[in-house]
C-alpha cells in the first residue's frame, strides 16, 4: 500500500498543470458551450412544444376548448371556528353564500 502511494506521488509531479491564463481560457470556453447549448435546448422545445400544441389544437377543434374558471365564488369555505369554555377550538365550516 505504501508503494502504491509512493508511486502515486510520483506521478503527480510528472503532470504538467495549466497556467493560470489557459485556465480561465478553458472555463470561459466551457462557459460558452454550455450557454449555447442551454439557449439550443430552451428554442428547441419551444418550438417542439408549439408544434405539438398546434398539432392538438388543430385535431381537437378550437370548439372543444373547456376554460375552466380559476376562480369560482360560489365554492367559498369559511371556519367560523370559535374557542369552548375549556380553550379548545371547536371548528364550524360552511359554504359563503
Amino acid at each position: 500500500m505504501l508503494k502504491f502511494f509512493k508511486e502515486s506521488v510520483r506521478e503527480i509531479k510528472h503532470v504538467v498543470w495549466p497556467t493560470r491564463a489557459e485556465t480561465r481560457k478553458y472555463f470561459i470556453t466551457v462557459l460558452v458551450v454550455l450557454v449555447c447549448f442551454g439557449l439550443y435546448l430552451f428554442i428547441a422545445s419551444t418550438i417542439f412544444s408549439e408544434i405539438l400544441f398546434g398539432i392538438k389544437w388543430a385535431i381537437s377543434g378550437w370548439n372543444s376548448v373547456n376554460v375552466t374558471p380559476i376562480f369560482d365564488p360560489n365554492s367559498i369555505v369559511v371556519n367560523s371556528g370559535s374557542l369552548d369554555a375549556s380553550g379548545s377550538l371547536v371548528e364550524s365550516w360552511s359554504v359563503a353564500e
